[in-house]
């Protein structure tokens, strides 16, 4: 089978030494700082690019020092090896020795920013007995807020993770998955994302049917998609960290009357959210927008959560689209759209794609094929190629997509050359290239548990 991952591992040259430059400026200007533990994975990985597990990352004065224990000593000393993080003076360090480090390179009464919302009370208490005389400043979404406008090699992993996410969902689709259980189809999703090229879920595949599709968050069971109702998909690949997200209802055969006019009304809901993304425009507009046009068919009681969220290095990046959530849409940031109703017993129906908000607009990653209602074609694919199985079987690995093309459409190599393999199994490309890995990106080998 043709191997069809993008090549797009690690993070570019300069990318480290930007945000850790940006990060500095920050603490200076708004906490008077020049230290901070940052501790959310998400956070470390975007100014590092480590995947291991890690107890922190300390951004000190005059260096970088990445708090691992035994397990990932070796791949962090693998990351920090990077030449513009040994620019930065990037050390490891074991977390008993953590406190000891703070201490040796602050003085005695310099402040300490940590992150609020990923530091316990009892590391905060901990951390306040062992740094007796600093002040610990917490600080809300300090990393976050850099994480939100995107460059253009965290775009082409997005843009990736989409394209998979897309193909996935058409295999799905021409396996007619009639008579599968949601836990059947919910794994034929997975297995078909690995085989195009992700490297994982973004998150575990969502698949309801029936009256189940009310749960919003329904977890996959044993419950069959059957002729005459709907059912709710939602899922997405990811690639070098960064997640795709999309939902899609759609049905076999006709719904009652009333459920195919919800779908159309959610559909108008989502066309509202989606003209109101423009750099500028207030967050909870985008909610007001598909909220007025549930609220105007008598559907808003049916709302339970907001009308979409940024995505990135996490499935979920605050702030959210959504009703309170402050704050304006800015150029480079990448955001779903997915207004939802949910009728208890009844059903429910969702629509999401994933967007990259540019001056000029939105632009869909995800493509906006919405499905609804799919016409039987037992026995005729709906794309070439497509598998043709019973209802009975769940698919093996179908890989479809043309190698160049996929690298043409998704991959702007001159944008994300040197991307560093190496930080998921590669060697190292500053190495001498008689001991590089081929030119034409060789897949990562085996890799560490993550």
């Amino acid at each position: 089978m043709t191997d069809r991952t993008p090549r797009l591992r690690g993070i570019a040259y300069g990318d480290v030494r930007s945000r850790v430059a940006r990060l500095r400026a920050t603490l200076e200007k708004e906490h008077n700082a020049e230290a901070m533990l940052v501790s959310s994975a998400a956070n470390i990985r975007y100014l590092t690019g480590f995947t291991g597990v890690s107890t922190g990352l300390l951004v000190l004065p005059d260096r970088l020092a990445l708090i691992a224990d035994g397990r990932y000593r070796t791949r962090a000393v693998h990351t920090i090896s990077a030449p513009h993080l040994v620019q930065e003076g990037a050390e490891v360090i074991l977390p008993h020795l953590a406190a000891m480090t703070i201490k040796q390179s602050l003085p005695s009464s310099a402040p300490l920013v940590i992150e609020a919302d990923n530091v316990t009370m009892a590391e905060y208490k901990r951390l306040a007995s062992e740094l007796a005389g600093h002040k610990l400043v917490p600080a809300d979404d300090i990393v976050l807020e850099q994480r939100l406008i995107k460059d253009a090699g965290e775009i082409a992993r997005i843009s990736a993770a989409a394209a998979i996410t897309d193909a996935a969902l058409e295999d799905l689709i021409a396996a007619e998955p009639l008579g599968w259980t949601e836990l059947q189809a919910a794994e034929f999703i997975w297995q078909q994302m690995i085989a195009i090229g992700a490297e994982r879920a973004a998150f575990e595949p969502i698949v309801a049917t029936a009256e189940r599709t009310a749960l919003a968050h329904s977890r996959p069971s044993r419950a069959r998609i059957e002729e005459n109702t709907l059912v709710v998909m939602d899922f997405g690949a990811e690639i070098d960290g960064y997640k795709a997200d999309l939902t899609r209802t759609l049905w076999w055969g006709e719904l009652p009357p009333e459920l195919e006019d919800h779908y159309e009304h959610v559909r108008q809901a989502y066309d509202a959210a989606v003209a109101s993304l423009n750099p500028g425009t207030p967050r909870e507009v985008v909610d007001a927008a598909a909220r007025d046009v549930l609220a105007a068919y008598d559907l808003e009681q049916f709302i339970v959560h907001p009308c979409g969220h940024n995505l990135g290095l996490e499935i979920h990046e605050r702030p959210f689209l959504g009703q309170g959530c402050h704050g304006e849409l800015a150029a480079g940031n990448v955001v779903t759209v997915e207004p939802g109703i949910y009728i208890p017993d009844i059903g429910g129906i969702r629509l999401e794609d994933t967007f990259i908000l540019t001056d000029d607009g939105p632009v869909a990653v995800t493509a906006q094929r919405h499905m609804g209602g799919i016409e039987r074609r037992r026995g005729s694919a709906t794309r070439p190629n497509a598998p043709t199985l019973s209802s009975t079987q769940i698919p093996g690995p179908h890989v479809h997509w043309d190698e160049d093309d996929f690298s043409e459409r998704f991959v702007d190599f001159e944008k994300v050359d040197d991307h560093k393999r190496f930080l998921l199994g590669d060697q190292a490309p500053w190495l001498p290239v008689e001991s590089k890995p081929d030119q034409g990106g060789q897949p990562p080998g085996d890799r560490e548990e993550r």
